[in-house]
């Protein structure tokens, strides 16, 4: 999703980006690897469709499992004046089922995302990796997503510290989906008149 503001200079090319981070900044290699190749078509997007008529001022990275690493990734890209031309541009983190990305250097980056809100599954691995003793850890609290609303209570892995339940029934999330969208839609078709 993406809304309002003046266009920005270009972004820095992919060589450029692990000489910017901070030098205790790290991130799963295959993660940097697969979102550095989509990172081109996301600059080359946002500047196609970020004009004076119609500018962006917010964006919001969204995805599941591996895209949820790779939305991670993005907002923290776009989040960097050093990394990105729309550094200021409010960004939105929403995940589900995603990976540990990165180091706390990492997730330090992203506490400029507002808002930053993550989903699991109590019975999905993939939250749980790359695994906490070697560095990688979350951002934010999980909310936990169970059938039928029932929220368990969270299981940490060792060395983190328990997720917190916020007991969302799968129904919710997808009613609040449909409202979100419906919104974006609605948002966007008053702009255009």
């Amino acid at each position: 999703a993406a809304r309002g503001q003046p266009v920005r200079r270009p972004p820095p090319s992919d060589d450029d980006v692990e000489d910017a981070l901070p030098p205790a900044t790290l991130v799963h290699h295959g993660f940097q690897v697969a979102y550095l190749a989509l990172r081109g078509a996301i600059h080359s997007w946002l500047a196609e469709r970020h004009t004076a008529e119609r500018p962006i001022d917010s964006i919001c990275c969204c995805g599941h499992s591996l895209g949820g690493a790779l939305a991670n990734m993005c907002a923290f890209d776009l989040l960097h004046p050093v990394l990105s031309p729309w550094a200021n541009f409010r960004v939105e983190l929403i995940t589900f089922g995603a990976p540990r990305v990165g180091n706390a250097a990492f997730i330090k980056g992203l506490s400029g995302c507002h808002p930053h809100v993550r989903y699991t599954n109590g019975i999905d691995p993939v939250p749980r990796l790359p695994p906490h003793p070697l560095g990688f850890c979350h951002a934010v609290p999980a909310e936990r997503l169970e059938r039928r609303g029932a929220a368990s209570a969270p299981v940490a892995p060792p060395g983190e510290e328990a997720e917190e339940s916020g007991g969302l029934d799968l129904a919710d999330i997808e009613i609040a989906l449909s409202e979100a969208v419906a919104a974006a839609e609605n948002d966007e078709s008053a702009t255009a008149h």
